[in-house]
């Protein structure tokens, strides 16, 4: 059931988690940012990091989980799961 919608389920919550990673670990890189009463230092930037690692992994998944989706029939080929099979192989 997971490759039924490989995109919305993966791709797109993939995107989101790594955008966010990389805009809080580029706003934390040159120090610690104070906001109101709290500060947001290298616990914050660790979290950043892992939400990047995170989105990465899901947006392979999906990528993968497409791959399968067209190879069993399930979704029917396009020129983009053409490129990605043709990039992970």
């Amino acid at each position: 059931m997971l490759i039924c919608s490989p995109r919305w389920l993966f791709i797109h919550p993939g995107l989101l988690l790594g955008a966010l990673g990389l805009t809080g670990g580029l706003a934390l890189l040159p120090g610690p940012v104070p906001c109101r009463a709290r500060r947001f230092d290298t616990n914050t930037l660790l979290v950043c990091a892992m939400m990047l690692l995170l989105g990465h992994q899901l947006i392979s998944l999906g990528t993968v989980a497409k791959i399968y989706a067209v190879q069993i029939g399930m979704h029917p080929k396009s020129r983009t799961s053409d490129t990605l099979r043709v990039i992970s192989v």
